[in-house]
């Protein structure tokens, strides 16, 4: 399938422990992802979604015409699901567009964005979440194409550089 000819944009919206504490991402947390794909697509103007949660984050990775408006309303669910943890939610919470997203998650798949420097299972979240967006019919071609890249780098990083023995001293 080729790549939509309308000009899109990416959209990174995040929460991580970077910036959040345990209480917080535990607010935010998805416990069922087919209901938050549903949520995600009900914000309007996404073509598509990849949902990468783990105990360190929940990011939600978007494709749309809309960009800015798309990643500000995704802010505000974020922030939403939250309850009362809200107005922290609203501090912790970051926004990529474009470039910034995709750079952010290559360093995530690289092991760059980890509490431990190279942590290795990463990688394999990152695609596990590709797979089950996958699986809900949230992706097309360019979260397909964003995220074969974002693997073949994190492997490529780990074979070339001495990244994973960072991990492994722990």
């Amino acid at each position: 399938m080729p790549f939509p000819t309308r000009t899109f944009d990416i959209v990174n919206v995040r929460v991580t422990s970077h910036k959040a504490k345990v209480p917080l991402l535990e607010a935010v947390f998805f416990k069922d992802k087919g209901r938050a794909y549903e949520e995600v697509r009900a914000l309007g103007d996404v073509d598509e979604c990849v949902i990468l949660q783990t105990c360190n984050r929940v990011e939600l990775y978007i494709v749309s015409c809309q960009g800015e408006g798309v990643a500000e309303r995704a802010r505000e669910y974020l922030a939403n699901r939250a309850g009362a943890l809200r107005n922290e939610a609203l501090k912790a919470i970051e926004v990529d567009l474009n470039r910034e997203a995709l750079r952010h998650l290559l360093c995530v798949a690289s092991g760059l964005n980890s509490m431990i420097l190279g942590e290795n299972e990463i990688l394999g979240q990152v695609w596990d979440a590709y797979l089950e967006a996958e699986s809900f019919n949230a992706t097309g071609p360019v979260m397909r194409a964003v995220f074969r890249r974002a693997l073949s780098v994190g492997k490529r990083v780990r074979s070339e550089t001495s990244i994973s023995l960072y991990s492994s001293r722990s």
